[in-house]
């Protein structure tokens, strides 16, 4: 299958364009202009030209879709060319929903901050266990040097984000997902640009929440008073379990060591349940 993504330059593009390069299909993007590290380093990596905006581009590739960025606009020439082809758009979230995830259990890692960081834990982790998932980053790993990866196992591990997909896909991102299990790091007023306060915002979290299936799992930062709302209110068939500092949590932080080594930061977390 031959894909071509426009405005591949940004990092969760590019990500998503090297799952499909790994997983075997024809890989095509374009740019506005220069692309900066390190997304230009994954897509140098991965053998990816990068062409600049050109209607003629999808004329000439003929893709079997197209896979269009959250800033690209709806009179972007590219897209409009794709349109008058009748070429199938999609958002990325929306491809990988209705074409790649193929039967995959889907671990989304989302909130307002921390997400990069506990998506890269949590596929860290599961690779070092055995699981061989594929996942997808709002950065990059230190141990792969890139942002994504294909893994063979039925897991996928992936940062959730709640902003629209596209400028004709505008359901969040995480809704695409239909995740199995969800880990919520922290919930603060964010995006104005399309929330009009927090209650908006709790209420798109809420609908993420509720689409996870009775055998799956919520893990959630009980210290949140935002997200004890979200939980409280949401219609949850999946099981729940809270961390963090406070007695009422099913998981309480006891002790945290941290330390410089000639490996870099660590630190060392004491829990009990």
């Amino acid at each position: 299958m031959k894909v071509y993504f426009i405005g591949i330059g940004g990092i969760g593009m590019c990500g998503v364009a090297g799952l499909l390069k790994q997983s075997g299909y024809e890989v095509f993007g374009s740019e506005k202009g220069e692309i900066y590290p390190p997304a230009s380093e994954i897509l140098k990596n991965l053998g990816i030209k990068v062409l600049p905006f050109d209607p003629e581009n999808i004329v000439k590739i003929k893709p079997d879709c197209v896979i269009v960025g959250n800033s690209v606009k709806a009179n972007h020439p590219e897209l409009l060319k794709a349109q008058e082809l009748n070429i199938p758009l999609y958002s990325f979230p929306q491809f990988l929903e209705k074409n790649w995830f193929n039967g995959k259990k889907v671990l989304v890692c989302a909130g307002t901050h921390g997400k990069s960081t506990t998506t890269a834990l949590l596929s860290y982790l599961m690779k070092r266990g055995g699981y061989s998932p594929s996942f997808l980053v709002g950065g990059v790993l230190r141990d792969e040097e890139k942002n994504f990866g294909y893994g063979e196992g039925e897991w996928m591990v992936i940062e959730g984000d709640e902003y629209p997909s596209a400028s004709f896909d505008r359901v969040p991102k995480f809704f695409h997902y239909k995740p199995y299990a969800v880990i919520l790091t922290s919930l603060e007023y964010d995006h104005a640009d399309v929330y009009s306060n927090l209650e908006a915002l709790k209420k798109v979290f809420i609908d993420m929440i509720e689409l996870l299936p009775e055998d799956g799992l919520l893990v959630y930062n009980g210290d949140d008073i935002n997200l004890n709302e979200v939980v409280s209110k949401a219609n949850l068939k999946a099981k729940a379990v809270s961390y963090g500092k406070g007695e009422a949590n099913d998981f309480r932080l006891l002790k945290v060591d941290s330390f410089l080594d000639n490996q870099g930061f660590m630190s060392i977390f004491e829990f009990s349940q």
